[in-house]
């Protein structure tokens, strides 16, 4: 499955084990949106990885202030 930043907004699989961000969330609260649709299922174990750079965290930084 591929998704966008609604992923995180309503998606309701329990099968879901794997979650990777490609970049960096807007926030940390999406981040948990994001990250909590994986492992809903208390019998498989689920994972989440986010692909980043520094680039990525000082360009995040600058849009935040």
């Amino acid at each position: 499955m591929v998704a966008t930043s609604t992923f995180g907004m309503g998606v309701d699989k329990k099968d879901v084990v794997l979650v990777v961000h490609f970049d960096i969330s807007d926030s940390f609260e999406n981040y948990v949106q994001e990250a909590g649709r994986a492992g809903r299922d208390e019998k498989i174990e689920a994972e989440c990885y986010v692909l980043f750079n520094e680039e990525d965290l000082s360009k995040h930084f600058i849009l935040l202030n």
